[in-house]
């Protein structure tokens, strides 16, 4: 059938009688490892999983679930997307060594490494790994109220401290370290497959272990 120009525009994109919005406002999406309690901001409810549980827009950092992500594309509008690429200020990244475990706030992934792992804007601070800098100074604002309210919101939604229930070898991006049993480590998260990634020694060592190899049950475990 022949499309009439009362439901077509130029550029491609249907009018919102089909509840569909201009393709310079869409979300750009991107799969994501949430580190804290997250809801889908398309319809409101949680997102579980481990790893890699959702979507979030690159350019207006909106969450939703994988099975939302192209409904949220086509009726929600992305708030930033119109009016050009770059979002404000510019970030001032220079290369890091952080002392302890950290996630890239672009992608939410673990930044690996011993030293240099990342970059960190000096003035918002605002952490990257060193493949995500030039995106996020394309998509991203620098603005250091904003960052820092929301790292201080992390930190209160603290991770959790258990003990390993028997001696145990965590495995590295780039070899391995021996944990001893009844050791205090913070679980930073767990993984699909049984395994979780620790922090040891205050941070100073991070690697992956089998799941059943920490006391979850310890009535001892603390908030970090």
């Amino acid at each position: 059938p022949r499309c009439s120009s009362a439901t077509r525009r130029p550029g491609g994109h249907f009018t919102k009688m089909f509840g569909v919005v201009k393709d310079e406002k869409k979300h750009d999406f991107k799969v994501s490892t949430l580190t804290k309690p997250t809801n889908c901001s398309f319809c409101g409810k949680f997102i579980w999983g481990l790893v890699n549980q959702g979507f979030v827009c690159s350019v207006c950092n909106k969450p939703v679930h994988r099975h939302c992500k192209e409904s949220a594309r086509n009726e929600s509008p992305c708030s930033k997307a119109a009016g050009g690429s770059k979002l404000g200020g510019t970030h001032n990244f220079e290369r890091h060594d952080y002392k302890s475990p950290s996630f890239c706030d672009h992608c939410g992934e673990f930044i690996w490494g011993l030293t240099a792992q990342g970059e960190i804007c000096t003035l918002c601070k605002y952490q990257v790994h060193h493949k995500c800098a030039k995106r996020a100074l394309d998509v991203h604002n620098c603005n250091a109220e904003e960052v820092a309210a929301t790292r201080k919101a992390e930190e209160a939604s603290a991770s959790r401290s258990y003990r390993t229930k028997v001696e145990v070898t965590a495995i590295t991006e780039t070899g391995a370290f021996d944990v001893p049993a009844g050791q205090l480590v913070m679980v930073l998260q767990c993984s699909d497959d049984n395994r979780c990634l620790i922090s040891y020694n205050d941070g100073a060592k991070t690697g992956w272990v089998p799941r059943d190899s920490v006391d979850f049950d310890d009535a001892g475990a603390s908030s970090v």
